[in-house]
């Protein structure tokens, strides 16, 4: 069977298929771990060569499906582009909708509108949107609670990812390390939608590391933190790795020894509060 590549394809053995679920993939690696592993045994060696498509969903968004489905006591939560829909993990029928045009005048990897998922909180679903737009929909009903804007003073910046949901906080980063943005991650009221704090990833003048940045060269150093990150809850500590650094292929501007800034891409770890 030939599947566009506008659609969700679902498998499981016939054996499973009115079986329960009791094991959720509430965010887009399923726990803070970051391992994508399911501790659900139903599938094996021995059975897996009996899975048969279930049902089949065409989104028909523009772009690609770069999504993780998140899946919350028996709902399949789902995105494409600046779209969300929840359906019934058991029957793929469409529950809601919520939609909104993609945006014109994006540059790069955030004109491809690619969106990785969503995170859930209770009876609240966080996306982002390809111009950088944090959005909280009840996931009851798919209708908007707010939208708040996190890059909106440089076009350049996208958003490709996922948001990952902290305590009382919704954590979120750009795209748009090649295109002279400057890398960021940055932490939401869960509730009220109210910036709480903002990380840079590339040192302003006089922060540790800021040699490495001369002039105004940070302001466009790139290392934008745009994949979901991860969280230790015995150390309280967060993990998030950033991209390149812009430019990417000509580390001459930036001046030293120290691969860490005239390459960019670490793994920044967070004391979360």
């Amino acid at each position: 069977m030939k599947l566009g590549r506008l659609g969700i394809f679902v498998v499981c053995a016939c054996a499973f298929a009115s079986a329960q679920v009791n094991a959720d993939w509430p965010s887009y690696n399923g726990d803070y771990t970051g391992r994508r592993f399911s501790s659900l045994a139903q599938i094996t060696p021995r059975n897996v060569a009996h899975l048969q498509a279930q049902w089949v969903f065409h989104t028909k968004t523009p772009g690609v499906l770069e999504a993780t489905p998140v899946v919350v006591k028996g709902i399949m939560y789902v995105t494409g582009s600046n779209d969300a829909f929840a359906l019934s993990a058991q029957t793929g029928e469409v529950l809601w909708h919520y939609s909104r045009p993609v945006s014109r005048g994006l540059i790069d990897d955030a004109s491809g509108h690619i969106n990785r998922g969503v995170a859930i909180s209770g009876d609240r679903l966080y996306m982002e949107t390809d111009n950088a737009h944090l959005l909280c929909l009840d996931n009851r009903s798919g209708n908007l609670i707010w939208d708040v804007p996190y890059a909106d003073w440089n076009k350049n910046y996208g958003a490709t990812g996922a948001p990952l949901i902290l305590k009382d906080k919704v954590l979120v980063a750009a795209s748009g390390g090649d295109d002279g943005v400057r890398g960021f991650l940055a932490a939401y009221d869960a509730t009220t939608g109210k910036l709480a704090w903002r990380l840079w990833t590339i040192p302003a003048p006089g922060e540790p590391g800021s040699s490495s940045w001369p002039g105004d060269t940070y302001l466009h150093g790139g290392g934008t933190a745009w994949m979901p990150g991860t969280y230790d809850q015995e150390l309280n500590t967060l993990y998030w790795g950033t991209g390149n650094a812009a430019p990417d292929y000509d580390g001459s501007v930036r001046p030293g020894d120290d691969l860490t800034h005239r390459v960019c891409s670490p793994l920044i770890p967070i004391p979360a509060s």
